[in-house]
């Protein structure tokens, strides 16, 4: 089983993460505070990190670094808004397994990364990875929605068309 360890200091992100990572079939589990990660885990393998990047005590890049030594075959996504993130990553020295996403990031792009991760790694695991091709964004009052409720407008992997 993929084992999946997510971090940011936002409650609603990682609710977000753990409802849009669902049809993965992982264990998952998540803090708010970047240290109680890196305590965990010293405990505990991950194949896996999703972080974000601006956190209040520890950033994200000095998370992953203190993670890879514990753990250097983890896989690294890292979502931020920062357009100047990846330069910083390489003045930093940490590029080996490390995927960047720019927020907003839909479901199926995290998704279709974590795929991406696993195969190049070459330790793909036998699951259901179902991931959705990218989707467009909606207009008018769909992409409201989404907005305010990012993958609601995605049908979930159970989902089926209604018989007539």
């Amino acid at each position: 089983m993929l084992r999946i360890l997510l971090v940011d200091d936002e409650p609603t992100v990682l609710t977000a993460w753990q409802r849009d990572l669902a049809p993965l079939h992982g264990d998952m589990e998540a803090f708010t505070q970047p240290r109680q990660a890196l305590l965990r885990a010293g405990s505990a393998a991950f194949d896996l990190l999703i972080t974000g990047y601006r956190m209040p005590g520890m950033d994200g890049l000095s998370l992953v670094k203190a993670l890879k030594k514990l753990q250097p075959g983890l896989i690294v996504i890292m979502l931020s808004g920062l357009a100047d993130l990846r330069a910083s990553m390489a003045t930093r020295g940490v590029t080996e397994g490390f995927h960047f996403l720019t927020k907003p990031c839909d479901a199926a792009e995290l998704r279709a990364t974590i795929h991406k991760a696993l195969r190049a790694r070459g330790t793909a695991k036998p699951q259901p990875l179902e991931v959705a091709p990218p989707v467009t964004r909606p207009r008018g009052a769909l992409a409201t929605l989404e907005a305010k409720y990012p993958g609601i407008t995605l049908p979930g992997a159970d989902w089926k068309p209604a018989r007539r």
